[in-house]
């Protein structure tokens, strides 16, 4: 054996069974990741990158996507003249935040060998693997759960021992950050995640409480107070109400005898009724409503009578509401897609830009913003095509991703639900076989996701519910705990004073993991 792996070989052998087990995730996660990377460079794009770009870019910067994000795009920019930094990022953190989930579910007493072949899913998966390389907002926002979710099962696993928690907080806490600053439809989950601990976790109630408050404030104050300070415009009124008019159009559908001639006069001066009773009226895709002969400039302009139009309906016709967003929110608990004819399928972005895209965001950044062209930004070529560093991973690659899209396989590569009721299986089983409710605690990332984008939510795009999807699948291993693998493990040491044996802490859990591989 050469002298150099002989070294690398000692080295890793010196180090502890959760270091060594990390730096096999984040070796093994990273070398995956950058197939991608290398195949798709220096991006993955969707209409949303254009336009993250062209705002930094042009100097029109607006609140309506993350501040936060649109920062690092612009950094990757200025530092590189392109995108590649900024994924190649973004593969990184996603292979240290897996490496640190795989610990942490070995605290707990899964199998090393388990939680690595979970952790190559997530990377080998075209759903998941792909996302990490996309210029979008997501990929940090589903980072930042990914990291709650490792804090929960942490948490979860102090047993008895509450003095050990810091860990397990500051990995929540910093993901509540993530989910709050890159997505401005975070709120919900942090809300669900905190309730959840302070009803399972009594140890640590103040402590969580202080975090998702801080963290919320943070991210309001960014919002409300810095962004504007330095001349972060707001988005326009049309785009901020694009739900409420499209719930208005349904219940216009379902219920039109409740609407009354002042109500009418409020929605056609803004679009001809027979659009709102028409196309606008598809509860799968907000869109729809919002698309021409809908009269953008005359939303933003009534705006207000429009949001109390919509509260009126809310009132006399909850249940016009109600299953509007039920109905868009599909993509969130539907295993299997809607008709596609009314753009219920799953909206699946393909790894390449296409013409639609090309022309779908130069007009998106005209009605929405009425300034600069997307054409005008000295980065518009930069963004017209990939460059892969090898054309023939990239021909595999695409051909992979696409043949995974046909409508016999969406529901478990593409689609988060199946994989959040899972999730919720293998937890709650979890909770029974180890008698204790402070298992719960790990179902509460995946549910506040699937919460947030059921509770508002514009079409069936898959990647809403990625986060789901990647908790869901580094979720697999808990399959394999049992109640005579947790005697297995506490028979190894000696039993420690006040604790049960069927729910052994984890410096209990840690040391028999390691005496047992």
């Amino acid at each position: 054996m050469p002298l150099a792996v002989r070294t690398v070989v000692r080295g890793r052998d010196r180090l502890s069974p959760p270091r060594r087990l990390a730096l096999t995730v984040l070796v093994l996660c990273q070398a995956l990741f950058l197939v991608h990377w290398a195949a798709f460079w220096p991006a993955l794009y969707s209409p949303d990158s254009f336009t993250y770009v062209w705002q930094v870019s042009t100097g029109n910067w607006v609140s309506d996507h993350s501040i936060a994000y649109d920062s690092l795009v612009w950094l990757s920019l200025r530092v590189t003249g392109n995108l590649w930094l900024l994924t190649l990022l973004q593969t990184v953190f996603a292979s240290v935040l897996m490496a640190d989930t795989a610990v942490s579910l070995h605290r707990i007493g899964v199998r090393a060998r388990w939680t690595v072949a979970a952790s190559a899913i997530v990377v080998l998966l075209p759903s998941t693997g792909t996302f990490f390389v996309f210029v979008w907002k997501d990929v940090p926002y589903v980072l930042g759960a990914v990291l709650v979710f490792s804090g929960c099962v942490r948490l979860a696993g102090l047993g008895a021992d509450r003095t050990v928690a810091r860990p397990a907080l500051w990995r929540i806490t910093v993901g509540f950050a993530a989910v709050l600053v890159f997505r401005n439809n975070g709120y919900p989950a942090i809300v669900v995640v905190v309730a959840g601990i302070l009803l399972l976790v009594p140890g640590v109630r103040l402590r969580i409480l202080v975090a998702g408050v801080s963290t919320t404030l943070i991210a309001l104050l960014l919002t409300l107070v810095v962004y504007p300070s330095v001349g972060v415009r707001l988005p326009h009124k049309d785009a901020v109400i694009g739900l409420n008019v499209a719930d208005i159009a349904v219940s216009y559908k379902e219920s039109p005898s409740s609407f009354s001639s002042a109500d009418l006069a409020v929605m056609e001066a803004v679009a001809p009724l027979s659009h709102w009773r028409g196309r606008a009226a598809n509860c799968w895709d907000a869109d729809w409503a919002m698309a021409k002969p809908m009269n953008r400039p005359a939303v933003t302009a009534n705006s207000s009578a429009l949001l109390s139009l919509w509260t009126r309906v809310l009132l006399r016709t909850p249940q016009d509401i109600v299953g509007a967003r039920l109905c868009r929110a599909q993509i969130a608990w539907g295993v299997t897609q809607g008709p596609a004819a009314l753009a219920g399928s799953t909206n699946v972005k393909v790894p390449w830009v296409t013409p639609s895209m090309m022309r779908w965001t130069y007009d998106h950044a005209n009605w929405s913003y009425h300034g600069t062209r997307i054409t005008q930004s000295p980065y518009w070529r930069v963004l017209q095509k990939q460059h892969p560093l090898s054309d023939r991973l990239n021909r595999l690659e695409r051909t992979y991703s696409t043949r995974s899209t046909a409508v016999s396989t969406q529901w478990i590569v593409w689609r988060g639900a199946i994989w959040c009721y899972l999730c919720y299986a293998l937890v709650l089983r979890l909770a029974r076989v180890r008698r204790g409710k402070v298992w719960l605690v790990l179902l509460l990332p995946t549910l506040s996701l699937q919460l947030t984008v059921i509770a508002a939510n514009p079409a069936q795009i898959w990647r809403y519910m990625t986060g789901p999807l990647v908790i869901g699948v580094l979720a697999l291993p808990l399959a394999t705990l049992t109640r005579s693998r947790d005697r297995a493990f506490a028979e190894r040491l000696p039993p420690a004073p006040g604790v049960e044996h069927h729910a052994p802490p984890e410096h209990e859990i840690i040391a028999a993991g390691q005496a047992g591989g």
